[in-house]
């Protein structure tokens, strides 16, 4: 999976929380949120099913990044392999740079997400065309090469929220 936006517009209480200011409760909230997406990850698992992200950030990180940043070191306790793709300086690679956020399946399709300017979801696709599945596959090779484990860029960029 990658994710691309650095703002989205999510209908989540613990981002609402974090929007207020109240960012204990917030961070609150998601370790609930996540515990109780607990038995869907059990259950992918236990089926022998991985989950890679990529989620590419800019610097300075926008305030829904150092937000969704926190979910994802919770979920990384859950046995999600996250990584994190600096694109700050990866300007002159249009391949980094204007990719769309996309779900990977094993290399025989892709769900391709559209989302409008403001971060709203507008709707997505699944694609099984071989030559598109393989261009998102390139470019998921392409942004795990560029990416660093969660760990190591949290240790860089120590998180101001202290989850």
């Amino acid at each position: 999976m990658l994710e691309r936006l650095q703002v989205y517009v999510e209908d989540n209480e613990s981002w609402r929380e974090f929007q207020k200011g109240n960012v204990s409760l917030s961070l609150e909230l998601m370790r609930k949120i996540r515990v109780s997406e607990a038995q869907f990850d059990v259950d992918f698992f236990r089926r022998g099913l991985q989950f890679f992200r990529v989620r590419a950030i800019e610097l300075p990180l926008s305030p829904y990044i150092q937000w969704e940043l926190q979910f994802h070191i919770l979920s990384a306790q859950y046995g999600e392999t996250i990584l994190v793709a600096d694109l700050t300086n990866a300007k002159d690679d249009h391949l980094l740079w204007d990719s769309r956020d996309f779900l990977l399946f094993d290399e025989f399709a892709v769900l391709i997400h559209d989302y409008d300017s403001s971060g709203v979801l507008l709707g997505g696709w699944v694609c099984k065309d071989e030559q598109l599945v393989k261009r998102y596959s390139n470019l998921a090779e392409k942004m795990t090469l560029v990416s660093l484990p969660l760990a190591v860029f949290m240790n860089d960029h120590p998180s101001r929220l202290g989850a």
